[in-house]
């Protein structure tokens, strides 16, 4: 029933960390004091940060006097710093713990084998926001070069993309009049049926997302440059995908490569 006193101990101030949102104290058995919160960065989703945190006349203290810092010592000395994995060779017995479906998945999806991932042409929407069958994990907050090489037996199409609010793919098709190389609004590029072919992504500061192929000439940009967006409450992902209106074809990818720039 009060009364009641609020003041804010954690805010924005000069700094780059829009929020802060919300987050939770975290005190350690040495007796110090951590606030755990998160920042929207849009397309990269939510970033976790760690800010030192004090009491001061019965008040929490967060950060550098209620301002976010943007770096420190580790709470428990002698740790070893990690960072989500990214790329994957697709050797282990299950699928690496960054990749998350875009609904329940059904086993007949997807197999492991021989260190390739393979996806089937399963019908769904060809808007891939509304496609369960998207394998996606999300971007790295530094600009990177994501590559993979994927073949196709049968009909049907596969690739690489990049889905939020909006997305963007490049993909490789195989039907009865050959197999082509799409990616967005470009021409349609004749490639050779039943072939490995590489496709890529780099993408940049802010997020903008440059498809790569290789039809034989070395990686070159496919298509127009993409701006991520966030999804509903998350980031962006970039994702491999299968469809097929019969289900019968296949989509094979080797080793998923994630270059992160440093």
């Amino acid at each position: 029933f009060g009364p009641y006193e609020d003041r804010i101990v954690l805010r924005q101030g000069g700094t780059d960390v829009n929020g802060p949102h919300q987050g939770g104290w975290v005190d350690t058995p040495s007796g110090e004091h951590w606030f755990m919160h998160f920042q929207d960065r849009g397309p990269y989703g939510r970033v976790v940060h760690l800010q030192p945190m004090a009491w001061n006349g019965g008040w929490p203290v967060m950060g550098a006097d209620g301002e976010p810092v943007p770096g420190g010592p580790m709470p428990v000395p002698g740790g070893t710093p990690s960072t989500p994995a990214t790329s994957d060779d697709f050797s282990g017995p299950e699928l690496g713990l960054q990749w998350s479906w875009q609904a329940n998945p059904d086993p007949s999806w997807w197999e492991l084998r021989a260190g390739t991932l393979r996806l089937a042409c399963v019908p769904g929407p060809d808007d891939l926001r509304e496609r369960p069958s998207v394998l996606g994990q999300r971007l790295p907050g530094d600009p990177c070069t994501v590559t993979t090489t994927l073949t196709i037996e049968g009909e049907g199409r596969a690739g690489l993309a990049v889905v939020g609010d909006t997305y963007a793919c490049v993909t490789l098709e195989s039907t009865p009049d050959g197999t082509f190389l799409v990616c967005g609004d470009a021409e349609p590029v004749p490639v050779k049926a039943g072939e490995p072919m590489t496709v890529g992504a780099r993408i940049g500061e802010g997020a903008l997302v440059t498809f790569l192929a290789d039809t034989g000439d070395g990686l070159r940009e496919a298509g127009e440059p993409f701006q991520a967006t966030q999804g509903r409450w998350v980031g962006a992902v970039i994702g491999l995908f299968a469809a097929g209106a019969g289900g019968a074809g296949q989509a094979i990818f080797d080793a998923f490569t994630v270059d992160i720039e440093r």
